[in-house]
């Protein structure tokens, strides 16, 4: 039975970071319906995003009159909407939340795409990746966490590292390696804007 060395699993968070003001929570909630609403994987959040999208346009309406000049709105109802729009945002939060904990191989890609952050995302948080024998003498699978796109990197010592290859899916068999040496694997989901990927914790075998 081939062995298999697994990162230990944390629980990926969801955070809010809400904005402090009326001008940039409307955005920022439009945002969150836009992206979940362009996404199947939210496809059962439908019935509370068309609330989200009702709530933003009262909001929306009302700040209009409170900004005019001269103020025709009422400030107490617009943060009233303001109070709304929250609720329904964390109630989706909290709905993602569960999707992500129920799928922690993709939990990051589940809150991101939400439009959410992810706590620790600055490079702290660490996600779950394996490794086992390849399909051959000489190689070996890794399977990462997240969807999409991936650099890999391999080490012989889990110090120096060299990118070796990207890949399309979160899973690439790596050959041609030296039997009987250890090998350190890591991966980093690919930047749109090309910038270095944030690198997970080294996955190791034993090269067969």
């Amino acid at each position: 039975m081939s062995p298999i060395i697994q990162n230990v699993n944390k629980i990926i968070i969801l955070v809010y970071n809400w904005p402090n003001k009326i001008n940039d929570l409307i955005p920022y909630a439009k945002a969150k319906y836009n992206k979940m609403t362009a996404n199947s994987r939210y496809a059962t959040l439908a019935a509370k995003l068309l609330e989200l999208k009702d709530a933003i346009i009262a909001l929306e309406d009302e700040q209009a009159l409170c900004t005019a000049k001269p103020p025709q709105g009422n400030i107490k109802t617009r943060d009233t909407y303001a109070e709304t729009v929250k609720m329904i945002i964390r109630d989706l939060g909290g709905s993602v939340q569960k999707m992500a904990n129920d799928d922690i191989p993709n939990a990051e890609t589940i809150i991101t795409d939400a439009d959410f952050a992810v706590k620790g995302s600055g490079g702290g948080q660490k996600f779950i990746n394996s490794i086992t024998d390849g399909p051959v003498s000489g190689s070996v699978t890794v399977t990462a966490a997240g969807e999409g796109p991936h650099l890999w990197r391999t080490s012989k010592d889990d110090k120096d590292f060299i990118i070796v290859t990207g890949s399309t899916k979160a899973i690439i068999n790596l050959y041609n390696l030296t039997v009987k040496e250890t090998i350190y694997v890591q991966n980093g989901k690919i930047n749109e804007d090309g910038s270095e990927p944030t690198w997970s914790q080294s996955v190791s075998i034993l090269v067969r």
